[in-house]
């Protein structure tokens, strides 16, 4: 029995997914690809930070923590 469906379409897909890959992981054996993953991971750290530093400005304005917070979160 084959499984029938739509090959270009699976190709298409295929190439874009590929594209995108192509653009979000460059290669860095050159230059601009190592220029680019270090843009991407300070991009990635900043917003990490942002976030965490959020959270825990959250939970001391309006939950009234402080010294304590790291037990209030983490159990």
């Amino acid at each position: 029995m084959c499984v029938t469906g739509d090959y270009v379409a699976a190709i298409l897909s295929k190439q874009r997914a590929e594209t995108l890959s192509s653009v979000l992981y460059p290669d860095d054996r050159t230059y601009e690809g190592k220029e680019l993953r270090l843009k991407q991971q300070h991009f990635f750290v900043s917003a990490s930070i942002q976030v965490i530093t959020g959270v825990l400005a959250y939970l001391h304005i309006c939950k009234g923590l402080d010294a304590g917070w790291h037990d209030a979160v983490v159990g």
